[in-house]
């Protein structure tokens, strides 16, 4: 079994997720609720329920699907980037050959959905750190 580290910060960050998989939507929080400095504010599985939910509780970060069912995710990125203050966000998808067109409007990230859970707490840990 890993002896996978958890935080030992006191900070909690706050995140919303965003993904049209439920799986990976509940995936993802129960890692970043192990790893206890993060606190998800909310999940949303379309593009309209991310901008809401994004205006309303103002995350820290935006873990954001590259293709949603309704929408294409980049095109969210002006939107959550014009609230104040903008989210970091992070692209999560499953084609990692979208990273340049995920940076260049805005995103901080582009992480493959295969990434191990480890790698991925490291990057958002770091993110966060760099703000």
């Amino acid at each position: 079994m890993t002896d996978w580290p958890q935080s030992t910060a006191n900070a909690r960050h706050t995140i919303l997720l965003v993904d049209d998989d439920a799986r990976v939507r509940q995936s993802v929080t129960l890692l970043l609720r192990w790893a206890g400095d993060w606190e998800v504010v909310g999940e949303a599985e379309d593009g309209e329920s991310a901008l809401a939910l994004a205006a309303a509780r103002r995350p820290e970060m935006v873990l954001l699907d590259r293709w949603l069912g309704d929408s294409d995710g980049l095109k969210l990125l002006p939107q959550l980037r014009a609230l104040d203050p903008p989210p970091r966000i992070a692209i999560l998808t499953a084609d990692p050959t979208v990273a340049s067109q995920a940076l260049a409007p805005g995103a901080a990230i582009c992480l493959d959905k295969m990434t191990p859970p480890l790698e991925l707490l490291a990057a958002l840990r770091t993110l966060v750190a760099d703000y």
